[in-house]
């Protein structure tokens, strides 16, 4: 990743008060840090080339025990959108899902009105598969939410065409 990198925090270890209180900041405290100590949870920070502050992550969790089936969700501050940093940290995650964890299907939600994240998706190569309709509570309004996935083999497809991307240093 020219930009910066991503670094990766995926084993809560005795004794980590740190990891400790990252997790419940997220106010999944117990259910992440389970995942963790049971191997089905990666977490990812972006890091911008010459800092040390985050500013945005991916995380990718197991749907099922054997992490066949994953699901990911990223975040990445507004002042990055539109810059890169999203594409490339996207495909060094996709990468690892497929490759090091070995899952056949990595799925996303995206909010219908989220067009910006929709249109990131689709342009890392996830398709939409499915609206799931009144899917969750936001401002006491219920939102659609569309399903995108992106297949292992298909993945290996594109790339074989494609080509590698992304330059990690």
């Amino acid at each position: 990743m020219d930009r910066g990198r991503l670094l990766r925090r995926d084993r809560a270890r005795e004794g980590d008060e740190d990891q400790k209180e990252q997790v419940d900041d997220y106010g999944h405290g117990t259910h992440i840090a389970g995942l963790i100590a049971a191997g089905q949870y990666v977490c990812f920070a972006v890091i911008a080339r010459g800092t040390d502050a985050a500013i945005g992550l991916f995380q990718v969790r197991s749907l099922d025990p054997a992490f066949g089936t994953a699901e990911w969700e990223f975040a990445l501050a507004c002042e990055f959108w539109g810059t890169g940093f999203f594409i490339d940290g996207a495909r060094l995650v996709v990468d690892f899902t497929f490759d090091t964890i070995g899952a056949h299907r990595l799925e996303a939600r995206a909010a219908l009105k989220n067009g910006r994240g929709s249109g990131a998706l689709r342009k890392v190569g996830a398709v939409q598969e499915v609206v799931l309709r009144k899917w969750f509570l936001r401002d006491g309004e219920y939102l659609d939410q569309a399903l995108w996935a992106i297949l292992q083999d298909e993945w290996r497809e594109t790339k074989s065409v494609s080509g590698p991307s992304v330059v990690v240093h």
